[in-house]
């Protein structure tokens, strides 16, 4: 590859320093996957360019452009290949993808500035998404073009600046930049890692006893991306081969960590689109349109869930943290784990429904309270993270500190969970006042022992200074989880007594 190729794709890289992955590697590693893939596939039939060149291996670069640029020079002409990496568990709509375009149009055009006639350049937004696979290049860049031009300037995107800022905006361009350019739909996140696995136990497992263990090549190897990726190091199929030929493999020790925050990302991501997705309500309004959260009420939650995420990104970094959450938020027997392990992350993955709640609940509670009393709720004084319960102090609870539990499933039993989980918190020298679980039909004035006395002796205690020895189960019904936009009956849940009972 010649120099005046190298300083093309450092001059097409200069201008997208800010949107650089590693500050927010801790959560999202799907383009780390991906790229291995396509490493791993390079110059083969399954070329993610659908380019074979077995005998000019490409040579990545990650974070170099977009997500990252491979580079390979066949018929001595050199092409530069670069891809953007996107994945939303659900549905995901043109505009998701506004700012990967636009990024991809402004490298195109950056490219037009500094190119040579001997070199080639095209460029992928591969993507996994639930919606349709229709979605069209040049009708996305013009849409996305227009949403910025209708922004004031202060509110516009950096990349649709450096666009302006190029003056080589053109319909001529566009249409150029649209025939160099396309979506390609990519396999789940679950479908990459296990396509990953097995590839390199067949590819490694000649060469020591331990490759014969997939997930550790996996973690080996995306370890290995990472680290090489943060130095700017190139990287190509010989480099994996000659990593794992070698004795020096190793794993990130917070590997799992970060995967376990990438599963909060995905909970995080999911519960935005069920919050904009429109609701069908015809069992109530007796009408068989659905009905839509408008925007401001959508906007409020995608700021409530992105504060969710960072706080729970920042507490998930310590392992004891991670624990006393899953002792707190999950219903049903938690198998033991290793800290910082594929068990681990496993734990995590099962319990993926029990997270999702705790979240939704929380969202609606923080919704409600920046409604009604115009403050920013402080997470950070909210949480009293213990070694064993995550403390929920919501400050204006009339009966202690809670606990924001998972649901439980319709078809378990839920009298044996609720005596499981009596097992599990008498265990600890302070319990949770309240238990923010859900309608298991016990209505939140009812006291519950945490160790039944013998002689029944209800001693009451003030709803300011609560006994460790009895709680409350909220059902938590006039919080109305997924009628999101309804607050008025949220203040029932904090106080000592149910409406329903009357």
């Amino acid at each position: 590859m010649s120099q005046d190729v190298l300083d093309t794709i450092i001059q097409i890289d200069q201008d997208g320093e800010d949107r650089d992955a590693y500050d927010s590697i801790n959560g999202y590693l799907y383009q780390f996957e991906l790229t291995l893939l396509h490493i791993l596939e390079d110059g083969s039939d399954n070329d993610a360019f659908g380019e074979p060149h077995k005998n000019n291996p490409g040579i990545f670069k990650l974070e170099t452009i977009e997500d990252y640029v491979k580079y390979y020079k066949e018929n001595n002409i050199d092409h530069i290949r670069s891809a953007q990496i996107k994945h939303h568990n659900t549905t995901a709509g043109e505009s998701k993808y506004y700012k990967a375009i636009l990024w991809m149009y402004c490298g195109y055009l950056r490219f037009l500035q500094e190119s040579n006639q001997n070199v080639t350049y095209q460029t992928i937004l591969f993507h996994f998404d639930k919606s349709p696979d229709n979605k069209d290049i040049l009708n996305t860049l013009n849409k996305a073009l227009e949403s910025e031009r209708n922004k004031e300037k202060d509110k516009q995107y950096s990349a649709y600046k450096e666009i302006i800022k190029t003056q080589l905006d053109s319909i001529h361009n566009r249409e150029e930049f649209s025939d160099n350019a396309k979506y390609v739909k990519t396999k789940s996140l679950n479908e990459v890692s296990e396509t990953i696995k097995q590839k390199l136990k067949i590819r490694y497992q000649k060469y020591r006893a331990e490759y014969s263990n997939g997930e550790f090549l996996y973690a080996a190897a995306v370890s290995k991306l990472i680290r090489d990726g943060r130095e700017k190091y190139p990287i190509s199929l010989k480099d994996i081969d000659d990593y794992f030929k070698n004795n020096k493999i190793n794993i990130n020790k917070d590997f799992y960590q970060i995967k376990i925050i990438e599963e909060i990302y995905y909970i995080i991501e999911q519960q935005k689109e069920e919050v904009a997705t429109p609701r069908d309500l015809s069992f109530i309004v007796n009408s068989n349109e659905c009905v839509q959260v408008n925007d401001k009420i959508i906007d409020s939650y995608d700021g409530i869930l992105e504060n969710i995420r960072v706080f729970l990104t920042e507490k998930f970094k310590l392992p004891e943290n991670r624990r006393s959450f899953l002792n707190t938020v999950v219903t049903k027997k938690l198998n033991e784990y290793t800290p910082d392990s594929h068990t681990e992350y496993q734990v995590f993955l099962n319990c993926f429904d029990e997270t999702k709640a705790f979240i939704a609940k929380l969202a609606k509670i923080i919704y409600f309270y920046q409604a009604q009393f115009d403050e920013v709720a402080d997470l950070n004084s909210w949480f009293d993270i213990r070694n064993n319960v995550w403390f929920f102090c919501f400050p204006y609870e009339q009966r202690g500190n809670g606990a924001i539990m998972g649901d439980i499933p319709p078809s378990a039993n839920a009298a044996y969970i609720i005596s499981e989980l009596i097992t599990r918190l008498s265990k600890f020298e302070i319990k949770p006042h309240v238990w923010y679980l859900g309608d298991v039909n016990i209505r939140a004035s009812q006291k519950i022992d945490y160790k039944p006395s013998i002689t029944k002796i209800d001693n009451e205690s003030s709803p300011c200074n609560p006994s460790d020895g009895h709680f409350y189960i909220q059902c938590l019904n006039c919080l109305s989880v997924t009628d999101y936009e309804k607050i008025e009956q949220v203040s029932n849940i904090f106080t000592k007594g149910c409406d329903e009972d009357t």
